[in-house]
This record gives C-alpha cells, structure tokens and sequence, in this order.
C-alpha cells in the first residue's frame, strides 16, 4: 500500500482534530508504522481498532457500527485501504467525510464516520 512518503506531516495535520473531540475511536489496517506514529501525538483518550487484512472479513461480520456510535463520540478511520473503506462506504446508516479538510488530494488519508441525515 502507498501510504505516501511520510506519516508525520500527516499525524502532525489530523492530531489536534482528534483531539478536540471527547471519546475517539480510530479504527485503521495501515501499517503499524504509522499507527505508532500516530499514538504519540494523539491524546490518551483516543482509542485504536487496528485490523489486519485477514482480520477484515471476521471484522466485518461482527461489528456493529450503530454500537460503536453509542461508545464513542467520534469515530475515524486512518489511511484506510480498499476493502475498509469499501465497508464503510457500503454502510446505509453512515457515510464517510474527509475529516482532512482534503488537505491530501488522492490520498486516502482520513475520514470521520457521520451519520447519515
């Protein structure tokens, strides 16, 4: 996967917006690298639903993302590949929004799990 040339710009741009939220989930299947990276500046609250390609489809079949919303007021997901994003995408009761502000241009980068309206 290309996750481009470097988290930290990237880490260093999304962590005050997690941040700033009360109880956030961020769920991911990027590279543990990056996760690490992105747990030293991210606040102790934030928690980390980190998911290998075998575990996605086991994942998939247990989850439940109205359960989740109940749990944490936030939920991400972090430099998602295909098939997780697919997932989320593929949801009726949720939608997906650069949470980036598009600041990276085709790159999936970050996203925040809304509801749909």
């Amino acid at each position: 996967m290309d996750q481009g040339a470097t988290a930290s710009a990237v880490n260093l741009d999304i962590a005050p917006i997690i941040n700033q939220t009360q109880k956030p989930l961020i769920i991911s299947n990027a590279s543990h690298s990056f996760l690490l990276a992105l747990s030293y500046v991210v606040d102790d609250q934030v928690k980390f639903n980190l998911l290998s390609s075998e575990e996605l489809d086991q994942w998939k079949r247990k989850v439940n993302l109205l359960e989740l919303r109940k749990e944490f007021s936030d939920i991400f997901l972090y430099y998602p590949k295909d098939d997780l994003l697919n997932f989320f995408q593929q949801s009726k009761d949720f939608k997906l929004i650069e949470a980036d502000g598009e600041k990276y241009p085709n790159r999936k980068v970050f996203y925040k799990v809304v509801d749909v309206e």
